[in-house]
């Protein structure tokens, strides 16, 4: 998995609240069912990332455009095509989409994501990967610290307290 989604919604999040409050009118904020569509949008870029980069390494040159269409989204957010379309051009409009290429009706086309938003891990330039090629690092473990608790902090997953309070 490339996309980290945690930091990718936390961006994605932090991004709509900047721009809600810099939006006088209601009708220019972006709502939640258009960052549920945001969310799914970046579940399937990863997914076509994780495809694309079997082929070739990703670089930072070479971001590949997700290839996507209305019906395959639609169906992944369980809302209707036209839903959808107007989904993609708000989000086009408040720049979360940096750019859709459109190739016809009949055809799929692609979406370029605003790169503030995602955060693709293991990307690396052409440069400095030729650098940590030729010099390889080494992770210490001086100062690691190792646990060996079998038990959890967190009470409705510790196994103790689910079998004693039993109805």
């Amino acid at each position: 998995m490339l996309i980290s989604y945690s930091d990718s919604f936390k961006a994605l999040d932090s991004y709509v609240v900047h721009h809600n409050r810099q939006c006088i009118d209601l009708k220019d904020r972006i709502r939640t069912p258009m960052c549920l569509t945001m969310r799914e949008i970046l579940r399937i870029y990863s997914a076509f990332l994780s495809k694309h980069h079997k082929k070739t390494p990703i670089t930072v040159h070479t971001i590949p455009l997700l290839t996507t269409n209305n019906k395959q989204l639609a169906k992944r957010t369980h809302q209707c095509t036209r839903t959808i379309q107007r989904h993609i051009k708000r989000l086009v409009e408040t720049g979360v989409i940096t750019r859709k290429v459109f190739h016809g009706t009949k055809a799929n086309y692609e979406l370029l994501i605003n790169p503030k938003i995602m955060c693709i891990k293991g990307l690396t330039s052409p440069k400095t990967a030729v650098i940590s090629a030729k010099s390889p690092q080494q992770k210490s473990t001086v100062n690691h610290v190792f646990t060996d608790s079998k038990s959890t902090n967190c009470r409705l997953t510790d196994i103790h307290t689910i079998t004693t309070y039993k109805n």
